[in-house]
């Protein structure tokens, strides 16, 4: 399988360090012959690699992070639905039925229990629904 297809809202230099990161796993794959198509929303490469790069656009929709994650998975089910599978997906994000899961970010759980906040707090936090369907969609990737 020499197609890969890495999945992430943002993917490409100078969007942030996770957005960066899955950028040099773009080059690193196109350096070694590899086709790869980036399903995402916005992408920032080189002039130069942006031609060897399929770009699939996601829309943007909703606002606040939970509800523009949601869309995002959506979106990018319909976009992966229209490929024909012979390609690998790798997904440097919290995307459920990724072949491989590479993690930039922290995990949200972890990330919750390193928090300085007041215990109470930190409990009261993982009620929120925020917190339960972020918790949800990384147990699902973790398992995929």
């Amino acid at each position: 399988m020499k197609h890969v297809v890495i999945v992430r809202p943002k993917v490409g230099f100078g969007l942030g360090g996770a957005e960066t990161h899955a950028g040099m796993i773009a080059l690193k794959l196109l350096e070694r012959g590899y086709k790869v198509s980036v399903l995402a929303q916005e992408i920032r490469f080189p002039k130069e690699v942006l031609g060897e790069i399929n770009f699939l656009q996601v829309k943007k929709r909703g606002r606040g992070s939970l509800l523009k994650y949601l869309f995002f998975l959506k979106e990018a089910n319909r976009v992966l639905e229209s490929l024909k599978k012979d390609y690998l997906l790798l997904s440097p994000f919290r995307f459920p039925k990724a072949n491989l899961l590479i993690l930039c970010d922290p995990l949200f759980k972890f990330w919750l229990k390193q928090r300085p906040l007041p215990r109470i707090i930190k409990e009261i936090s993982n009620l929120g629904i925020r917190a339960r369907v972020f918790l949800k969609y990384e147990e699902l990737c973790l398992r995929s």
